[in-house]
């Protein structure tokens, strides 16, 4: 019954023929996760195929009450400009396999896995990288600053290259916002209305840049120190480039093993995992599992691990909704090795855990709830999962102050970007900052009542935060702590006082 759940909920990697048959709007966002992912290209081509009939579908569905007040020659204008935005849309998403890459000779690659190389077509007397989420591996875990620094600096000439084409997708949306008598995308685009966030948290946020600048220092300089003794140069200076070495080589080794870690966590939350059979995934290597609730054996979903980089893998690690009764958890980790190179490190653990926390809460989490209180639901389970890790070093401890400076930087960035174009936009922009923030600093709190006695804080979890329960989310959190939430931990673990 829950292999045949699961083989239902993937049918979409199972044969290219079927996304033809049985693509409906429903599937796009299943279609463009595995057309950026699976192995065969044959399947990829087919599920991008899908991407852009079930994106145009989606689009006609989202304005067709707009729409029906239109006169004829402007709703054929609406569904041509429709069908050019998921056309163009798809173009930015895969971008050509040769797009872009950089040559590391044998001897500039030192410290990469050999499994990891054994991935990159050999190229005179060296290795064809990638400019994609394969070689950005490289950041991490080559030695050589050259390499980084030619990886770093040829996927920004990339992302510049694709500025007509966001700009050709920015007119498009105006285009349909006029046609539809908005002022902007975002009056239209925006369903589910402003991100919903208990009261004084907005303002609690914009304080804590200054409290976290001295750990943010600190952990700067960790960063420089850790590079210059990888370089064994005092005077090395800490490059863009570096910091994904740097945070690589002070987080240290993952608890062991992360994904057996991370399953026994969502036991704990009382789920049941049983492992589907070999060939249930969109690439081999692929590990599924249909997930139940371990009590009534009611089935829930299923769940897809895809932990190692592979040629052609373009999904950017995280955790994405598969449908409305699934999930998939990527990571890029260097394929197994025996030479034991290429583990993962601390950070990964705790990556992967807030992924697996995400999957969780997109499983569990009410899809009746409204749209952002639903998304901050499974933000807050990211995080409680994040903090469930284990022992993590004081490296990737230390990281926290520089994740919520470099969120606040790139949403003050954001702000001042939109705001010069479309100021309608704003209340938009501020939700990622907001979230990004509020989930670090209160989950944390939440995490700490599992201390004690796990088993009984996730059923309480379940039964306040992750089942239909007709209150805000702050009445939520305070239900399942019996008194409103703090920041206190969060500061506490950063060694910072509170603003």
């Amino acid at each position: 019954m829950l292999h045949l759940l699961a083989a239902t909920l993937l049918w979409w990697a199972l044969s290219p023929a079927q996304f033809a048959a049985r693509c409906s709007p429903s599937a796009a966002g299943a279609a463009g996760f595995v057309s950026r992912i699976a192995t065969d290209p044959e399947l990829r081509d087919a599920a991008r195929r899908c991407a852009i009939q079930a994106r145009i579908g989606e689009l006609s569905a989202r304005y067709a009450p707009r729409a029906a007040r239109l006169p004829p020659a402007a709703r054929a204008e609406l569904a041509a400009r429709e069908a050019e935005l998921a056309q163009s849309e798809a173009a930015l998403a895969h971008p050509p396999g040769d797009a872009a890459s950089i040559t590391v000779s044998q001897r500039s690659a030192a410290g990469i896995p050999p499994a990891l190389l054994a991935l990159f077509p050999r190229q005179r007397g060296g290795y064809a990288v990638p400019v994609d989420a394969l070689g950005g591996t490289l950041l991490a875990w080559a030695r050589s600053p050259q390499v980084r620094q030619a990886f770093y600096l040829a996927r920004e000439r990339l992302a510049a290259s694709d500025a007509p084409a966001l700009e050709h997708v920015a007119e498009l949306q105006d285009r349909i916002a006029h046609l539809l008598g908005a002022e902007s995308y975002a009056d239209i685009d925006l369903t589910g209305g402003p991100f919903e966030v208990p009261e004084g948290i907005e303002k609690f946020v914009d304080e804590t840049g200054a409290a976290l600048a001295p750990a943010a220092s600190a952990q700067r300089a960790a960063m420089q120190s850790a590079v210059r003794a990888d370089q064994r140069d005092a005077r090395y200076g800490l490059q863009p480039w570096d910091e994904l070495r740097a945070g690589h080589l002070l987080a240290g080794p993952a608890p062991a093993p992360p994904l057996d870690a991370a399953l026994g966590a969502a036991r704990t939350f009382g789920l049941a995992f049983a492992p589907l059979g070999g060939g249930s995934g969109w690439a081999p290597g692929v590990a599924g599992y249909a997930v139940s609730d371990a009590a009534t054996g009611r089935p829930l979903g299923a769940l897809y691990v895809d932990l190692y980089a592979r040629a052609g893998k373009r999904g950017a690690p995280g955790a994405y909704p598969l449908g409305s009764s699934g999930a998939a958890v990527i990571a890029d980790w260097p394929p197994p090795d025996p030479s034991s190179q290429g583990g993962p490190n601390a950070l990964d653990a705790r990556d992967l855990f807030a992924s697996i926390g995400t999957a969780v809460g997109l499983l569990l989490a009410p899809s009746a709830e409204p749209r952002g209180d639903r998304a901050a639901t499974v933000a807050l389970t990211a995080r409680i999962f994040e903090e469930l890790a284990g022992p993590i070093s004081p490296g990737a401890r230390a990281y926290e102050a520089e994740r919520l400076l470099a969120a606040a930087g790139l949403q003050s960035a954001y702000e001042s970007r939109v705001a010069a174009a479309d100021p309608a936009a704003l209340p938009a922009g501020g939700q990622m900052r907001v979230e990004t923030a509020w989930a670090a600093v209160y989950g944390e709190d939440l995490a700490e009542a599992f201390a004690a006695d796990p088993a009984a804080a996730a059923a309480r979890y379940r039964a306040t935060l992750l089942s239909p329960h007709g209150r805000s989310l702050d009445e939520a959190m305070t239900a399942f702590l019996g008194r409103a939430a703090l920041p206190d931990a969060f500061f506490a673990g950063i060694g910072v006082p509170q603003p």
